[in-house]
């Protein structure tokens, strides 16, 4: 096999929202709606605050939010940062094939939804780039098995 890394580029760049089957979309919208509530949750830990206070400092006027905390936007490698902190903060976010360490939630959707309100993108640009990131390791690790 040859250029595997360039045909998963490729799906993964082309992917759109209206090529998602209904059922797909709807499990993107709940791993979405999973993910959120565990950075709210985690937003509220003493840990958590030192990382808001640190994401709100260095990253000051931006677009993108840091979830659960409320204040002005940041730019959106520090709302990305912020997000993910508290999406690992309390050990909930989902895990997938237990072993290989993917946490997909905690690592997609904060980049994913600071990027979207950075750029002002929409919400279905969003769950297509969430779909993708979800695929795209699980269709790696099926090609390492073959």
């Amino acid at each position: 096999m040859t250029h595997e890394t360039v045909r998963l580029a490729e799906y993964a760049a082309g992917l759109r929202y209206d090529d998602l089957p209904r059922q797909v979309v709807e499990r993107a919208k709940d791993c979405i709606t999973d993910t959120v509530a565990v950075i709210v949750q985690g937003s509220g830990l003493p840990w958590s605050r030192i990382v808001a206070r640190y994401a709100q400092r260095v990253g000051a006027g931006g677009r993108s939010h840091i979830l659960g905390v409320g204040g002005s936007g940041v730019q959106a490698p520090a709302a990305a940062l912020a997000n993910g902190a508290f999406a690992h903060a309390f050990e909930s976010d989902n895990l997938t094939r237990p072993g290989a360490g993917v946490h997909p939630g905690a690592t997609l959707l904060p980049p994913a939804l600071a990027i979207a309100q950075e750029h002002g993108s929409s919400g279905r640009d969003m769950i297509a780039a969430i779909v993708a990131g979800f695929d795209v390791p699980h269709r790696a690790s099926d090609e390492a098995q073959q």
